[in-house]
């Protein structure tokens, strides 16, 4: 009887220690969950006309969200070469990752609508077979407009060269003439040119009516066109004194 009470107590106690040992190795193995780097860049529309392109953006501040934990953020910011990290993320999540343009104090940043992606960074190898995460960000309205008025200026410049050309002189403004006269004026001296560079009179003309363009010359031997821009400053035609956009002509005759 003994016997069988120890064979009882010793398979009891056999079971006991097969329980806890599938706790401890199940609960060491979901602890020591994969983790990983996240590595991307951020690439911007451009903003200013004389690059054809685009921008890697640098002091980009990124925030990574954990789905199931919306506590849990993780940051990045990018560097000179809009490269960014996430170090040791666990890769079992779904992630959001958030730029948020309105609360950034990178003026260039700003020009730029809000971006925001979902992603299962399973796809991301822990070890090895990194892949880059793309950041592509689309400017905003007025950042939009501003690049147009860009184009427009030097459309204008050069216009003006064309007419100056054949007529000796670039176009002049009378004596007390008004402003928006002088624009349709204008537009309308420099309209034949157009055609040859198959341009649309539209582009002549400010995007918001309230934001002429406006031109001086006094004697035709020079000239000033200036834009009044919303946002964009970041470019070589702003000048932050007068805070426009201008753009200068004189003539070497």
């Amino acid at each position: 009887m003994n016997q069988k009470r120890n064979k009882i107590i010793l398979a009891i106690a056999l079971a006991i220690v097969a329980v806890f040992s599938y706790v401890i190795l199940y609960r060491g193995t979901t602890s020591r969950l994969p983790t990983g780097n996240i590595e991307g860049f951020v690439y911007g529309q451009s903003f200013d006309v004389t690059v054809p392109n685009g921008f890697f953006l640098s002091q980009v501040n990124l925030s990574l969200i954990d789905k199931s934990n919306p506590q849990k953020v993780f940051h990045a910011t990018t560097d000179a070469h809009g490269s960014f990290t996430f170090a040791h993320l666990p890769l079992n999540r779904i992630y959001v990752l958030k730029v948020n343009t309105n609360d950034s104090d990178n003026p260039i940043v700003s020009y730029y609508l809000p971006y925001q992606r979902e992603f299962n960074p399973r796809e991301f190898k822990a070890s090895s077979g990194k892949r880059l995460l793309s950041v592509y960000l689309n400017l905003n309205k007025k950042a939009l407009r501003d690049v147009r008025r860009q184009q427009s200026l030097y459309l204008y410049k050069s216009l003006l060269e064309d007419y100056r050309k054949d007529h000796g002189h670039y176009p002049i403004n009378k004596e007390g003439e008004a402003i928006r006269d002088s624009k349709a004026k204008l537009i309308s001296v420099l309209s034949p040119y157009l055609k040859t560079k198959e341009k649309s009179k539209d582009l002549l003309v400010d995007p918001l009516k309230l934001r002429p363009f406006v031109y001086g010359s006094i004697d035709g031997t020079d000239y000033w066109i200036n834009a009044y821009p919303e946002i964009v400053t970041e470019v070589p035609l702003f000048n932050a004194r007068k805070n426009r956009y201008v753009i200068h002509g004189i003539s070497s005759q």
